[in-house]
């Protein structure tokens, strides 16, 4: 067998600080008090225009989630998402006298739409395209020092174009904005490379490639330290090199450091190292940067297989639209990693971006959790592409009306199993799992648009009276035995392939069961109930800690359920979210793709029986207490803490 080898390689995304301590490296977020305007105004760049009627978001911010949605239904192909397609963001900050001598830089991830910045005034430039991400150099002749927050940033940015786009993609400072501010000589890039030594050898070796610039006009003379530590965090090795830097100017630093065997990256064990680096000038500490890498190497044979750390891997990969359901395509972190280890748990091994543009932060979610971030072996994606699976349904463009969103993932946009989902985990899972659903009858209320695959995970159809129904069972099970209120159905023999197997039965209320055995064992069931009517609401969440930061959001679902606890798939109530603590409702969302209503909201209705509140800690002490009300039902509540940030 011939072997192509791909070593991997990384780019090291440097850990930066997230306020002014005066240390050399830092990095001050531009999340709050900015003010927003969506529309077009004259003079909105200049500092003495009164922006006080403005309204105050966080950055990032998606203006489009604002609503009203139902605009999107109206808008044809082509058309503009949503009225006043131009939008002003200003925001203040203060840069300290200390900074006087450094260098200081705006720092976008991310801006949907074509956009202009301005700093105090003045022009910084012009992006075409923002999405991915883009930097602005500032003189100190166009900043102020040291007497408050008397710099003003103002970012235009610009939809009334909007690009054809099967999937939604935003509008305005989407992703974070930072100021970032370093010594004249600093660190630029990072490159890690790991030789992919075997493990049995004397040791790995890492190679460093590290890009320094000298901004200054004088030649400098610098060194750089370089110490790399094992996925436990001990020492593992350093190096440091030494050189001048003549002025204007940068270079790259290549260095080789020999370590110990360290441990590999796997799916099932995602160790990272930890690589530090240390830049000092004249003797001085200049700069310094943390990173994050794997050890790891994947190989493509000349039939098209994939090997990781040279064992054959059979790559199971679903696509990923950027947005994050009701947070449109500003994503706090935790809904992705919570979409991740859900998607990982059905089998998923390998992921990629719809749109190319993960971003740093979901590269490192990837390697974290133990998925392939795809868009690493380009020539993997391109031999499978075709063969991807939706991972999680998502918002649509414009060119999709009537809808708002598009379903047929393995996830729905809160981040629920689909029944494709558990399609895909019997399909993937080496564990024994089955999964049973009744089939929706053609002409159901919203299909084919709402229910593309046709099935509901209940026992409760529209009528109660004697008729037949379809039930389709997942399973990866040898045997299936369909048993209704006791008495078997029937028993279908299968494979280990996660193969699909149906019965007719004649409807009676109660309880189904499908039993999945092998060797005469029962190894899985799963059981559908008979709901009866609506009584109360009960809340259920993903964590019980939330700390005070944007990116940390709790899921908290609402369902409407009888008597004896069981959802009830018709119920459609409007469901009213409060919040007494520390917190408040972020978002709502049913999943529903032909829904319109706001996101941003406290209040929205269920969908079969279901929907989503998302809640934010304010303060990082006290219990967070979150309650549903709907006319008729009695309320339900959950309490969540509120924590301090854990340094990670």
């Amino acid at each position: 067998m011939s072997i192509r080898a791909a070593w991997l390689w990384l780019i090291a995304g440097c850990c930066l600080a997230p306020a002014w301590s005066g240390s050399a490296r830092e990095a001050v977020p531009l999340d709050d008090n900015w003010r927003f305007f969506k529309g077009d105004v004259a003079g909105a760049e200049q500092p003495n225009f009164n922006d006080l009627r403005w309204t105050s978001v966080h950055v990032p911010h998606d203006w489009k989630l604002a609503g009203p949605l139902v605009e999107w239904n109206k808008a044809g192909t082509g058309a503009s998402t949503s009225p006043g397609a131009v939008a002003w963001y200003r925001a203040n900050f203060a840069l300290p006298s200390s900074a006087l001598d450094q260098r200081v830089a705006i720092q976008f991830d991310g801006v949907e739409g074509a956009c202009d910045v301005w700093i105090n005034g003045m022009h910084l430039g012009h992006q075409a395209n923002g999405s991915a991400g883009f930097r602005y150099q500032v003189p100190a002749s166009m900043l102020a020092f040291g007497s408050g927050p008397n710099n003003l940033l103002t970012v235009c940015s610009d939809l009334s174009v909007p690009p054809a786009e099967a999937w939604y993609g935003g509008a305005g400072l989407c992703r974070p904005v930072r100021v970032v501010i370093n010594d004249p000589v600093h660190i630029l890039t990072q490159t890690v490379i790991t030789d992919g030594l075997p493990a049995t050898n004397a040791g790995t070796a890492v190679s460093v490639t590290t890009v320094v610039t000298n901004e200054s006009p004088l030649p400098q003379d610098m060194s750089l330290q370089v110490s790399i530590f094992s996925p436990e965090r001990e020492a593992a090795g350093a190096m440091e090199s030494s050189q001048t830097i003549p002025p204007e100017a940068a270079v790259a630093i290549e260095q080789q450091v020999v370590c110990p065997p360290l441990r590999r990256w796997t799916l099932e064990n995602p160790a990272l190292c930890r690589m530090e680096e240390r830049l000092h000038v004249d003797g001085r500490l200049a700069d310094q940067a943390e990173s994050d890498f794997a050890v790891r190497m994947v190989d493509s044979d000349s039939g098209g297989g994939i090997l990781l750390n040279r064992r054959p891997l059979a790559i199971r990969a679903v696509r990923v639209c950027p947005d994050g359901g009701a947070f449109g395509a500003a994503v706090p972190r935790t809904i992705w990693e919570s979409r991740l280890r859900t998607l990982k748990a059905l089998g998923v091994n390998a992921v990629w971006s719809e749109d190319g543009a993960w971003g740093s932060a979901m590269a490192d979610l990837c390697d974290r959790l133990g998925l392939l971030d795809l868009e690493r072996f380009p020539e993997t994606v391109a031999r499978m592409k075709a063969s991807l699976d939706l991972g999680i349904d998502y918002l649509v463009g414009p060119e999709n009306r009537p809808l708002m969103g598009h379903d047929g993932g393995l996830l729905d946009r809160t981040g629920a199993v689909n029944p494709l989902g558990r399609q895909r985990q019997t399909e993937w899972q080496r564990g024994r799992v089955v999964s049973v659903f009744r089939r929706l009858p053609s002409g159901t209320v919203g299909l084919p648009t709402r229910e593309p695959d046709g099935l509901a995970a209940d026992w409760t159809p529209g009528s109660l009276k004697l008729h037949t129904e379809t039930v389709v069972v997942y399973s990866n099970c040898k045997d299936l035995d369909l048993v209704l209120n006791g008495k078997s159905l029937g028993e279908k023999e299968g494979d280990t392939n996660g193969a699909v197997r149906e019965w007719s039965v004649p409807f009676a209320a109660g309880v189904i069961t499908a039993v999945g055995c092998d060797g005469g064992l029962t190894v899985a069931t799963n059981i559908l109930r008979t709901a009866g009517k609506p009584v109360r609401l009960v809340l259920t969440t993903d964590r019980l800690s939330l700390t005070p930061v944007w990116d940390d959001v709790v899921l908290v679902r609402a369902e409407v359920v009888d008597a004896k606890g069981i959802t009830v798939p018709s119920a459609d109530e409007l469901i009213t979210f409060k919040v007494s603590g520390p917190g408040l409702v972020a978002a709502v969302d049913n999943a529903d793709t032909a829904s319109f209503e706001r996101f941003a909201a406290t209040a929205c209705h269920a969908y079969r029986g279901r929907c989503t509140a998302y809640l934010r800690a304010s303060q990082a002490r006290g219990r967070i207490t979150i309650s549903a009300t709907a006319a008729g039902l009695k309320s339900g509540s959950v309490g969540i803490w509120a924590a301090p940030v854990q340094a990670r």
